[in-house]
């Protein structure tokens, strides 16, 4: 073995003890959902590792040896936490009904203010009244049940099915307790092969109920501002948000809405060929969906104009960090505590604080301590695809990088790692345009593969657009962030300041509705399955570890052609021995899909009832898309009635028509 000398440093060994912890509690929350038990059950499982650990700790055995009897505690740990937010308490308010529905009134804090659905622009459909609904989220304490009160506990998800009323005072804000008389029910789960499982989703968020009511009138506040915390965080999301009236532009307030503080439901405009569904489409087909709901990303971009800001000014890592806290929390409560932003507040808390304390190099052990945190706040999390876009991005930004680096601009070392910080004065608007590009690609990069597997869509165009908007967006958001905190004291710097966000929202709106109308720019694939999933993140490592694991790029290009191969030829429709049919559930409407023995899919009638928004997209291509299908060869129609065949369209764009 070389010994280590001045010229070469021996490597110094980056201590992470939070990786593994952070991977046995998520290995324990998997167990907690797919082997079940109760609570309890695991209690009395981490109570074996326990003490083999202490009484190893006690003979002062190595640290080595430590680590398996430590990593089975946490993961029966966060076995036992996942179950006891799965678990419905004695008092849960869904044990008021089993099944059908049931007339309750329930009295509870408003913990996600009411948002207003958008009607589809289905060029089939007037604006209905079925589609008009205002939906928000109840923690709730107590239900009225003929005539007598009774203990009730849990989150139910409650529907007002008209829209918001014109006055503000008429609507109950985030944080008051309210009183709500309607209809109670459990979620139901798929009626559809391919369907997503709202019940599923709802129950690890903690809600297990829902209650659907006709009228405000059956809704009423009996005491504002009931949770302080949260009725504060609700009206500085309101004040932002008038904050942004000073933008001149309709289209600049609804997309700067949108992106900024993850107003979607303030998305609403229709200027010249463009309206809001079909902008919001765009955004997917291009994949920077991620662009438009505040995420992690939007995040990432105000913590970067505040380093911005403090490196200009010359402030050192304390203070930058300090600075970035603030400005992050803020933003959190800006935007209601929604999860993904929250997560991001986590991860870029802990890495400041890391930097603050010299200990910027230990980014893994960051992550991980970023992850372990919010699957002990909500352990359900784990499961949904916005926890792990939001981690699976980061962790490529990590990895990823450097190759990208090397690859675009011939450098080799890490932009976020080993690169000497420029200093105050110094020309390095190039390095940060550098790892704009660099880190944006990366993003796209791991984003791509899961998009797929969980939306049957792949946008080559996704890096290049990444690119194309990352500066539009900082933009944007720096733009924002000086309308809300500048704009305040006058008018007229408000009338001034909002022009930036204005103008940038409205370009990021031209860059992508362009990039949409490119051609073959993106596709709809019918499976993309985990393993597959595992697959393309393997190679992709493969390709960041090429040199350390000594695999040649001939060995690497034969392996990816390899793995090419097989999923083509694995993949695609495959045709049943005799004909088979499927009834979908689309309510009291048709849509019938008949399978061929000679692989021909056909459907008969193509529609849904006239209540089912967006069915063609949420419900009949996820049925096609499980069977395989990718493309349709004949489509029937039994009669010319709106709810036979209203969902063609959209068909036709996700599959097309032979």
């Amino acid at each position: 073995m070389a010994e280590a000398t001045e010229s070469q440093p021996a490597p110094v060994r980056r201590y992470e003890p939070l990786v593994p912890a952070a991977a046995a509690m998520v290995a324990g929350i998997l167990a907690g959902e797919y082997l079940g038990g109760g609570m309890l059950l695991w209690c009395g499982v981490a109570v074996a590792p326990a003490a083999v650990w202490a009484l190893m700790l006690r003979r002062r055995a190595p640290a080595g040896p430590l680590l398996v009897p430590l990593a089975v505690l946490v993961l029966a740990a966060g076995a036992a936490r996942y179950r006891s937010t799965v678990e419905p308490p004695a008092d849960d308010v869904a044990r008021l009904v089993a099944d059908g529905t049931r007339i309750v009134t329930l009295e509870g804090v408003v913990v996600d203010s009411p948002k207003p659905s958008r009607p589809p622009s289905d060029v089939f459909l007037p604006t209905l009244p079925y589609y008009i609904r205002t939906s928000m989220k109840l923690d709730v304490s107590r239900a009225l049940v003929e005539g007598a009160w009774y203990p009730a506990r849990g989150g139910v998800h409650a529907t007002v099915r008209q829209p918001l009323p014109d006055a503000d005072e008429a609507v109950p804000c985030l944080g008051d307790r309210v009183q709500v008389t309607g209809r109670l029910m459990r979620p139901l789960g798929p009626s559809n092969p391919g369907a997503f499982d709202v019940a599923t989703y709802f129950h690890r968020q903690g809600v297990r109920a829902s209650l659907s009511t006709d009228h405000w009138e059956a809704m009423r506040v009996v005491e504002p501002a009931a949770d302080p915390l949260r009725w504060t965080v609700g009206a500085m999301g309101r004040w932002a948000v008038h904050r942004f009236e000073a933008m001149s532009s309709k289209e600049g307030r609804a997309v700067a809405s949108a992106i900024v503080l993850g107003r979607r439901d303030l998305l609403r405009f229709d200027i010249g060929e463009t309206d809001a569904e079909d902008l919001e489409r765009a955004f997917i087909l291009t994949g920077t969906a991620h662009f438009l709901a505040v995420s992690g990303f939007s995040v990432g971009l105000a913590a970067g104009v505040v380093l911005l800001v403090m490196r200009i000014l010359g402030a050192g890592p304390k203070a930058t960090a300090a600075a970035v806290f603030v400005v992050v929390a803020a933003y959190a409560m800006m935007t209601e505590l929604r999860p993904p932003v929250v997560r991001a507040a986590i991860l870029i808390t802990i890495l400041c604080l890391a930097w603050a304390t010299g200990r910027e190099r230990q980014r893994l052990n960051s992550l991980a301590a970023a992850v372990i945190i919010v699957l002990l706040v909500r352990p359900g999390d784990l499961f949904s695809t916005s926890f792990q876009l939001s981690f699976a991005v980061v962790l490529g930004m990590f990895w990823l990088v450097v190759k990208i680096d090397a690859v675009l601009f011939r450098r080799g070392a890490d932009p976020l790692d080993d690169e000497e910080v420029p200093k105050p004065g110094a020309f390095w608007l190039p390095t940060y345009a550098r790892r704009t590009v660099s880190l944006s690609i990366a993003a796209a990069l791991v984003a791509i593969p899961l998009s797929a597997n969980r939306f049957h869509l792949v946008s080559w165009l996704a890096p290049v657009a990444s690119v194309a908007l990352a500066p539009l967006a900082f933009l944007l958001i720096a733009g924002s962030m000086a309308l809300v905190i500048l704009g305040a004291p006058a008018a007229w710097l408000g009338d001034l300041l909002a022009a930036v966000p204005d103008g940038m929202a409205r370009a990021i709106v031209g860059v992508v509705d362009a990039m949409a109308r490119i051609p073959g720019g993106h596709f709809y694939m019918a499976e993309y399955s985990g393993g597959w999933l595992l697959v393309t993140y393997g190679l992709l490592g493969a390709w960041v570890w090429r040199e350390r694991l000594a695999i040649s790029r001939r060995r690497l290009a034969i392996a990816v052609l390899a793995a090419a191969a097989v999923f083509l030829w694995t993949g695609g429709h495959r045709a049943p021995a005799g004909v088979r049919a499927t009834f979908l559930a689309v309510g009291s409407a048709n849509t019938n899909l008949v399978e061929l023995p000679n692989g021909r899919t056909l459907l008969y009638d193509a529609g849904s009832s006239l209540s089912y928004a967006r069915a063609g997209e949420g419900t009949i291509a996820p049925a096609l898309w499980s069977r395989g299908v990718e493309r349709i060869d004949a489509v029937f129609l039994s009669h010319a009635h709106f709810d036979h065949f209203k969902d063609v369209l959209p068909l036709v764009e996700l599959f097309g028509i032979r």
